[in-house]
């Protein structure tokens, strides 16, 4: 049951739907909301296959215990609108080019999946 509630919590921080947890986990949705329900079947091989997309370490999803957050931690929005505003144009030209071609990527991967 703790590992369902654990694998929702970090769910709902990272801002991820089932859906989005599920492509990123090779897992069905369903599945997804199974092991959220607390009704996993083999909730040690599900939570390797979470723990990359959930960016959390096997031992805090099964045992509550170890590192919550691994990698990088992921900037809120406020912070990256603060770092934008600071940027000059030059830069803010970059990062909306980027940003612009992430868009377009996710579009084209959206309609081939």
């Amino acid at each position: 049951m703790e590992f369902g509630r654990r694998v929702r919590e970090r769910r709902v921080e990272l801002g991820m739907s089932q859906a989005a947890l599920a492509e990123k986990s090779d897992q069905s949705q369903s599945n997804i909301g199974w092991i959220e329900q607390g009704k996993a079947k083999k909730p040690k091989q599900q939570a390797l296959d979470l723990v990359e997309p959930l960016r959390t370490s096997v031992d805090w999803l099964l045992y509550g215990t170890g590192e919550k957050e691994t990698g990088l931690r992921l900037l809120s929005d406020t912070e990256i609108l603060e770092i934008y505003r600071s940027l000059g144009l030059e830069q803010r030209v970059s990062v909306s080019e980027t940003f612009s071609k992430l868009m377009k990527d996710n579009k084209k991967r959206r309609k081939a999946g």
